[in-house]
């Protein structure tokens, strides 16, 4: 919650991702105090432009997919550390941001590791190449069509297993042109 507060207020400060994680890590440090840390991604989309900004500390990488685009989806995972550990340059100088100008059928996805560390009954892990192999057999979905494929696929991976770690999944669809020229 409090990781939360602070990302909102630094976001009505700066546009950049990565001022937005560095403020916020720098308030976070001395309460956590190494007890615990965060992952965080945060992801800036500017409408008339169409181009996305992403700062990472620590989290799983964002996924993007376009088959015009590329063959197989990208991740995009800027370098950065788990928020709360220390602060100052060695946090500073580490996050970096990716600028990435999408386009008309672009899929991006963002998750938590709950999503590729799903087991089956057999113990192994549904993993980032099954979400990449899904991007592409279903990327000409809506946003909503492709994550309800994709619960159920998760669902249908786990069985009757609990699932043990926090399963969050928001994804994009860009369905029309984006940027100056679009109308």
């Amino acid at each position: 919650a409090m990781a939360m507060r602070s990302i909102r207020i630094f976001a009505k400060e700066t546009q950049s991702p990565r001022e937005i994680l560095i403020k916020t890590n720098d308030e976070l440090v001395p309460d956590l105090m190494a007890e615990a840390n965060l992952t965080v991604v945060f992801s800036l989309l500017d409408i008339e432009s169409g181009v996305l900004t992403t700062a990472q500390s620590g989290h799983q990488p964002v996924l993007l997919y376009n088959a015009n685009r590329e063959p197989e989806p990208r991740q995009i995972k800027p370098s950065g550390m788990v928020l709360g550990l220390v602060r100052g340059p060695k946090f500073d100088n580490m996050l970096e941001e990716d600028i990435t100008s999408l386009r008309e059928g672009d899929l991006l996805m963002w998750y938590t590791e709950g999503v590729p560390l799903t087991q089956n009954n057999r113990g192994q892990e549904f993993g980032i190449d099954s979400l990449s192999i899904l991007m592409q057999s279903q990327g000409h979905r809506s946003a909503q069509s492709f994550l309800n494929f994709l619960m159920r696929r998760i669902d249908t991976w786990r069985g009757d297993l609990p699932q043990t770690a926090d399963l969050t999944v928001v994804a994009l669809k860009v369905s029309g042109p984006l940027g100056e020229g679009a109308g």
